[in-house]
C-alpha cells in the first residue's frame, strides 16, 4: 500500500498594503494534493503485478499521475506484458481524460540494456484527443546510465517527444 499526500501552505497576511496605503487581499492558496494512492499486489515468482488507485505513470508511454488499473504479466524473465488504464489527474483542469495502453517491456538484454514499446490512447468524452506508439530505451552499468524516449503522434502524424538523457559520474571523490 503506498500513500504519498503534499500539502502546501500559505502563510502570508490575508491582505496586503498598495502603494496608496490601501489594503488589498492577498491572492494567495492552501492546496492539498494526494500524489499517490494505490494498492499493489505482486507475484514475483512469474512477475505477475496488479495495482489499483492513483499513480505515477511515466512509463510505457503514460506520461503522468493517473487514477486507474496497471496490470504486468511476465511471460519470460525478458518480456512483460502491461495494460494500463485510467482517467489522467491534472489540477485546474475541468474536463477528463481516460486511456488506455499496451506495452511490452524487454530486458535486460546483455546485462545492462532494457527498454519497452508501447501504444496508448486517450479521449476526452468520444473524441481521440491522442493516440501514441513508442518506445523507450535504457542502459544502466555502475556510473553510467543512458534514457531515450520516443513518442510518435500517430493523429497527427509527427514525433511528439524526442529524449536523449545521458549521464557519466566520476569515479573520483571530490
Amino acid at each position: 500500500i503506498v500513500f504519498l499526500k503534499r500539502q502546501t501552505m500559505d502563510f502570508l497576511p490575508e491582505c496586503k498594503t498598495d502603494s496608496n496605503g490601501v489594503e488589498q487581499p492577498r491572492n494567495h492558496t492552501n492546496r492539498d494534493r494526494t500524489e499517490a494512492a494505490y494498492l499493489e499486489l505482486q507475484n514475483k515468482d512469474v512477475d505477475d503485478l496488479v495495482r489499483l488507485g492513483r499513480q505515477n505513470g511515466n512509463n510505457g508511454g503514460v506520461l503522468g499521475r493517473f487514477d486507474g488499473i496497471a496490470l504486468r504479466y511476465g511471460l519470460t524473465p525478458q518480456y512483460k506484458l502491461n495494460f494500463v488504464a485510467g482517467s489522467l489527474v491534472e489540477y485546474k483542469v475541468d474536463y477528463n481524460r481516460t486511456f488506455y495502453g499496451l506495452n511490452l517491456d524487454i530486458g535486460p538484454i546483455a546485462e545492462n540494456w532494457s527498454g519497452n514499446v508501447f501504444m496508448v490512447d486517450q479521449q476526452i468524452k468520444t473524441l481521440s484527443d491522442l493516440r501514441a506508439i513508442g518506445g523507450e530505451r535504457r542502459y544502466f552499468v555502475n556510473n553510467r546510465s543512458v534514457y531515450s524516449l520516443i513518442y510518435y503522434a500517430v493523429l497527427y502524424d509527427r514525433c511528439d517527444i524526442s529524449n536523449l538523457h545521458v549521464n557519466l559520474q566520476n569515479d573520483n571523490d571530490m
